[in-house]
């Protein structure tokens, strides 16, 4: 499975596109395609994140970054196609609040092949609410225009997954680790994680406003405790 996924929680506006496979059982991930933008330097003389400027620079960032991910995954095929105006019509109503978004998309996108995308997920909390509909309507729009299905994600589940990286080494292939049964001697480390985990398991989340503990049965199979 192929999947393109959108970020835009806070002030940062990302665009991936990986591989899933493998299944439950030992799923691995490769990236095809990677692009991010910050806008730390924008927010400094707020001293913060200004929540409506963030929303803006999204709409701005999205069509481009789009671009540079699909082309970083050879997807970015010109092709003598038009989709149906009726569909852009329909793409044009779901982002009348995305300033300038559906035009660049149109633009972008208005003569490409369809991408190989089986999927798209997009982060749908928690955040800046006017940041992630941005996110969440240029994700909608994509999978309206290409019939493809969109999953909302929990971003904090992304960050625990993401801190059993080895960051000494490139991401562009790697797999979740099995879990160690209680008791067990905790099993050689992998080249791509630093270490492994042992269900039931307690996460801690700090990441920006966000504070939470969540306990873990295994992967996909979590609850919160705590969260402020």
């Amino acid at each position: 499975m192929i999947i393109l996924s959108i970020e835009t929680s806070c002030d940062e506006t990302a665009i991936s596109i990986i591989e899933a496979e493998g299944g439950i059982e030992s799923p691995s991930f490769k990236v095809f395609g990677n692009a991010l933008f910050s806008q730390i330097d924008i927010h400094k003389e707020y001293g913060g994140v200004y929540p409506m400027v963030a929303k803006r620079e999204h709409a701005k960032n999205l069509p481009v970054l789009l671009k540079k991910a699909l082309t970083e995954a050879d997807m970015f095929t010109l092709y003598d196609i038009s989709y149906s105006e009726e569909k852009w019509n329909e793409i044009e109503k779901m982002l009348v609040r995305e300033e300038g978004l559906f035009e660049e998309l149109k633009i972008t996108l208005g003569n490409i092949e369809k991408p190989v995308i089986d999927l798209i997920s997009v982060t749908c909390g928690p955040g800046l609410a006017p940041a992630l509909w941005v996110g969440v309507s240029c994700a909608e729009a994509l999978g309206k225009l290409w019939n493809v299905p969109v999953v909302p994600v929990n971003h904090m589940e992304g960050h625990i997954s993401s801190v059993l990286l080895n960051r000494e080494n490139e991401i562009s292939n790697f797999q979740f680790p099995k879990p160690t049964p209680a008791g067990s001697a905790p099993r050689p480390e992998t080249s791509e994680f630093s270490n492994e985990i042992q269900f039931p398991a307690l996460a801690l989340l700090i990441s920006g406003g966000h504070t939470q503990l969540v306990s873990m049965r295994d992967w996909g199979n979590t609850r919160y405790w705590v969260r402020h």
